[in-house]
Parts: C-alpha cells; sequence; structure tokens
C-alpha cells in the first residue's frame, strides 16, 4: 500500500495538475493531498474512487501501480525464486539419490551383519526424509508464486 502515494504524485504530474488543483476538484485541503502524496495517511475510499476518475485510471492502478505490458522481462523477484527452485531441486535430488544408493543398502547391510538396530542410522532415515518433506513444501510454495495466476 506504499504505492499509492508514489503512484498518486506520478498520475498527478502526468496530467499537469498542482496539489491545489488536484485538492480543489476532490473537494479536499492542499494539505490533504500533500499527506498523501507522503504517505502520512491514506485517502477515504470515497475519495480514492474519486481520484482514480480524475486522474483516468482504475483503483487498481492508483493502488498497485501500472500493470506490466504483456511480453516485458519478468522482474529480478522472480528470476530469483527461480533460482531459489533450483538450488533446491537440486538439494532435494542429491538427497534422494544419496539416501536411495548410500543410506537403504548400507541400512541392509547393517541389519542382516549384525543382531541390533543401529541408532545412528534410525536417526538418519528419518532426518533425511524430514530434509526432504521439507524441501518439497518449499518448493511446492514456491512453485504457486511462478505460476501464472490468471485476473479476474
Amino acid at each position: 500500500m506504499h504505492d499509492i502515494a508514489r503512484n498518486l504524485k506520478r498520475l498527478r504530474r502526468q496530467r499537469g495538475l498542482t496539489q491545489e488543483e488536484l485538492a480543489a476538484r476532490l473537494h479536499v485541503t492542499r494539505q490533504a493531498v500533500s499527506n498523501w502524496e507522503r504517505n502520512r495517511n491514506l485517502p477515504e475510499l470515497e475519495i480514492l474512487l474519486s481520484a482514480a476518475e480524475l486522474l483516468g485510471v482504475g483503483v487498481d492502478e492508483l493502488l498497485y501501480g501500472p500493470r506490466p505490458a504483456e511480453g516485458v522481462a519478468a522482474p529480478a523477484n522472480r528470476r530469483r525464486r527461480t533460482v531459489t527452485a533450483g538450488a533446491l531441486w537440486a538439494a532435494w535430488a542429491a538427497l534422494w539419490l544419496a539416501y536411495q544408493l548410500w543410506a537403504l543398502p548400507a541400512l541392509e547391510a547393517m541389519y542382516d551383519k549384525y543382531d541390533y538396530s543401529a541408532a545412528g542410522w534410525l536417526l538418519l532415515c528419518p532426518a533425511l526424509n524430514l530434509l526432504l518433506g521439507m524441501a518439497v513444501c518449499a518448493l511446492v510454495s514456491i512453485w504457486r508464486e511462478l505460476r501464472p495466476r490468471r485476473l479476474a
């Protein structure tokens, strides 16, 4: 919501309006417009609707800024999430492979050779499963953020 101040100021300047002119058209004081633009307080809903109509934009653009055009490159934040998801997938695959190739055969060999249960292995297997579960949960949450969403 901190974008309201920036968006209001940008749109007002694009339309060539001063704070006083905008205030007069919205029936508020110039100080109120100044406080909105400095993010000291927020306009009421009715005023927000009137301001959006006066500035020729939708309320969503006034609140969140202009929508990115289709085909525009993804923001850096999305790129960082993609790299994070890839790193988590690689870590998950390495842990799973290590578990399959090393831990399971070693466990079977220990159970065949000795007549007792190895406490270390009993702790390691659940720890590996816990790490795998955490990686999968993290990947699912990142995947949900990476999916393109349909706007209603």
